[in-house]
């Protein structure tokens, strides 16, 4: 089967949405597809060598980097020098964490105005522009089975709209994948009209549409009732980019988190100040607004390569999954913790529904260890493993291997 598979990210930079989409190529790799792929440069990212280069599909790169992303980055690096100047300031009474944040929040507020507001008028894929101008110039003479367009970010489907439509691409079938929703996304504070209106449009384009959380599919089949027949749901693959199978033999048993926590979309205060109480031994590693401070056992940091990840990780006995506050949409972290060895915490959160639901959608691979978002309820399993009486061996959960989630998106092919 010839497949184009089309993101408008860099599959070589380390995000987790990278980390989704490499395994969905993965699995179209083993299920004996021919794989071409297009997709963005770096562009103002660093590559992460510890992210795949599969050498059985053919990549076309498209520059996607525009006179507003340069305008960004020489932003960013003001800030970064302030930051770096007014952190060695000792005559403030105020700790160096809580400095950084005061005199970088006034900046951030205008540069947000300045990109959301006043840049960003013309087109729901501002970001994108540049890389959709460029990669619209594929041509392919290759009759295609298959076009999946893959987001975040949405311009994917853009791309895959305008190929099509303008016989640059010929396919039988094009599929959409959303791991997010577009304007009802939790992270999208713009809630722009005519972003609601593209993301109307594209899924009207598609002849099936996925997305990753039951209750995802759900509220977007109630927001989208045109095109609701065709959404349907899968799980995301996992990627295991290193050996985390292994399971240690430590005297104290080590919990990690890993992943971004931004107080409007996830609360881990219960869990820090859990491992607090236990004084247990915990890795936090992700960019947040809170203001959390590692201790002797207890060690935050923000967003690192992910060789570093991968290296804390193997050194993690137990992995913490934590719940959006609300909207029903499922950290992918999950699907991919879910392909080691390691035993997971569960935290449940949001509306009593949406954690009903989400609970019975993952309660059936008897493979989760699950609490609600409480510091006393978190504390109770934490100290289950602390004392051994839950082992610290698991299993991994095939339904979300890379292989199976995509043979069954295949499967109507």
């Amino acid at each position: 089967m010839n497949v184009l598979y089309i993101t408008g990210s860099c599959l070589h930079c380390n995000t987790s949405a990278n980390m989704s989409h490499n395994s969905f190529v993965q699995g179209l790799i083993e299920n004996d597809c021919n794989v071409d792929i297009i997709m963005s440069d770096p562009g103002l990212q660093t590559i992460d060598s510890s992210m795949p280069n599969w050498k059985e599909a053919n990549y076309y790169i498209y520059n996607s980097v525009s006179k507003m992303d340069r305008m960004r980055l020489l932003v960013r690096f003001i800030i970064d020098r302030r930051k770096r100047r007014t952190s060695k300031t000792k005559q403030l009474n105020i700790r160096k964490e809580d400095s950084e944040v005061l005199q970088n929040s006034n900046i951030r507020q205008f540069l947000k105005y300045v990109f959301y507001n006043l840049l960003t008028r013309d087109t729901p894929h501002y970001l994108s522009r540049k890389w959709l101008k460029n990669a619209s110039k594929f041509k392919s003479k290759k009759k295609y089975d298959l076009v999946i367009s893959n987001s975040y970010p949405a311009s994917s489907h853009a791309l895959a709209d305008t190929l099509l439509k303008r016989d640059k691409v010929i396919a039988e079938k094009w599929i959409q994948i959303w791991e997010d929703p577009w304007y009802y996304d939790l992270y999208n504070k713009q809630k722009k009209e005519m972003i609601l209106d593209e993301e109307k449009r594209l899924l009207s384009q598609a002849d099936e549409i996925y997305y990753v959380s039951p209750l995802t599919l759900s509220y977007q089949k109630k927001h989208f009732a045109n095109s609701s027949d065709k959404m349907k749901c899968v799980p995301l693959p996992y990627l295991n980019t290193s050996n985390t199978e292994e399971i240690l033999d430590n005297s104290n048993v080590v919990f990690g988190y890993f992943g971004d926590y931004y107080s409007h979309v996830r609360n881990l205060k219960p869990f820090y100040e859990a491992s607090m109480d236990l004084n247990a031994f915990v890795n936090i590693f992700g960019d947040t607004n809170e203001h959390f401070h590692s201790t002797e056992n207890i060690r935050i940091s923000g967003r690192v390569d992910i060789g570093i990840i991968n290296k804390v990780q193997e050194n993690t006995d137990v992995l913490i999954h934590l719940c959006n506050l609300k909207g029903g949409q499922i950290p992918g972290k999950i699907y991919h913790y879910s392909g080691t060895k390691k035993p997971i915490i569960f935290i449940l959160d949001g509306e009593e529904e949406e954690k009903n639901l989400i609970k019975n959608y993952f309660e059936k691979f008897n493979r989760y260890h699950f609490c609600d978002n409480t510091k006393e309820s978190i504390k109770e399993i934490m100290g289950k493993f602390i004392t051994h009486e839950i082992s610290k061996s698991s299993f991994i959960v095939n339904d979300f291997s890379p292989k199976s989630v995509v043979k069954g998106i295949l499967g109507g092919c």
